[in-house]
């Protein structure tokens, strides 16, 4: 048997969680009413891709029912997302 300890490996996919504020309401100004909640969806999802890099963004359902809690029209002007 040989003496050696064994060494922790490195964590490749290490998770990193990020705090960020998205200004919802610069990103849907000009937008019609019955589109706001599915523009500003898709604002954040276009956000998380840049920041993230990556493609395989999926929306929480906690984040989905906070942009809809005041209906379709009515989308909150900022959203803090981790």
């Amino acid at each position: 048997m040989s003496s050696k300890k064994r060494e922790d490996k490195p964590r490749a996919a290490e998770i990193v969680t990020r705090e960020y504020t998205i200004n919802l309401h610069k990103r849907v100004h000009g937008t019609g009413f019955k589109k706001r909640a599915p523009k500003a969806l898709k604002e954040i999802r276009k956000f998380a891709e840049k920041v993230m890099s990556t493609k395989d963004v999926r929306i929480d359902t906690k984040l989905n029912k906070e942009v809809w809690k005041c209906g379709v029209k009515n989308v909150p002007r900022r959203i803090r997302v981790r």
